[in-house]
């Protein structure tokens, strides 16, 4: 079996930018976040968002949800398993 990752570094595969303006406006209602605040969020992902980035929100919000449950995982996104000992 071969296997095949692609990199979308430049955002041609995957609209990232759209994707974390979504994610940004759906935690601002979700939190009543408005004015500075929501503007601050947007701000924080505007071009890249790093588990860092939903640190930094989580923390100033204190919410007990972990980083990587705060960050917007898209419905197709599946995460890469290790390949099965002795495969290719």
């Amino acid at each position: 079996m071969r296997l095949l990752v692609l990199f979308d570094l430049d955002n041609t595969l995957v609209d990232r930018q759209k994707t974390l303006a979504e994610w940004a406006v759906e935690f601002a209602t979700r939190h009543g976040l408005e004015g500075e605040e929501q503007k601050y969020i947007l701000g924080m992902v505007a071009e890249r968002a790093y588990p860092s980035t939903f640190d930094l929100i989580r923390n100033r919000y204190r919410l007990s949800m972990s980083t990587v449950e705060l960050g917007p995982v898209p419905e197709w996104w599946t995460p890469l398993s290790p390949a099965p000992a002795g495969a290719g």
